[in-house]
């Protein structure tokens, strides 16, 4: 997973990486990030921790889910329709540095932009225009857990179009859980309750 046309200010004392105003290219996709630090130790633990990261068009496209551990690629491929998102937040990246153990990831202060995307479903989530926010959450490839809040401008679920769709939402066993749904559909309001699975 290279990075191409790194630029920006590293530091490096007493063990610790500083990074200040970084910008580079991750597949394509312009990446940037405001400040961050990485430390190595000899046992090959690390832990990289970046503030305000903006991702501009990424794609989760097959090559690159083949380079993810399977519980996150298997979520990506229920947002592959070929088009990008746009996202930033507070990302942390580690690893222990002992044999057998995964690498883990948590994320703080996220958001999330869909610009005409779809979550294909059993029930497809199509035409989404909005964006998911205040989202944190943490996967070590094994387990996956996020929280946020859904804030949908518009989509279409089965041909019919719902408008202002917002719930407070948690992602985790494979299933995607609406917890306080308040939308608008047909001139009425849609209130309630939802589960998405996002399971194989």
């Amino acid at each position: 997973l290279p990075l191409e046309n790194v630029l920006g200010r590293f530091e490096f004392k007493n063990g610790l990486v500083t990074m200040k105003d970084v910008n580079f290219q991750f597949r394509g996709a312009p990446v940037r990030f405001d400040h961050g630090t990485v430390k190595v130790e000899d046992t090959g633990q690390f832990e990289l921790s970046v503030s305000d990261l903006w991702v501009e068009a990424i794609r989760f496209d097959q090559d690159l889910r083949k380079k993810m551990p399977p519980l996150m690629a298997q979520f990506a491929r229920r947002l592959d329709d070929g088009r990008t998102f746009r996202a930033r937040g507070d990302l942390m990246i580690g690893w222990s540095g002992k044999a057998g153990e995964p690498a883990w990831c948590k994320w703080d202060n996220a958001l999330a932009v869909f610009d005409n995307n779809r979550v294909m479903t059993e029930i497809p989530l199509e035409h989404i225009h909005g964006q998911i926010d205040h989202v944190s959450g943490w996967s070590n490839g094994i387990a996956l857990k996020v929280d946020g809040i859904l804030n949908l401008g518009t989509v279409s679920v089965l041909g019919q179009q719902i408008t202002n769709l917002e719930s407070p939402f948690q992602v985790q066993g494979g299933v995607a859980q609406l917890e306080n749904v308040r939308a608008r559909f047909l001139g009425g309001e849609i209130l309630g309750k939802g589960l998405i699975s996002l399971d194989a």
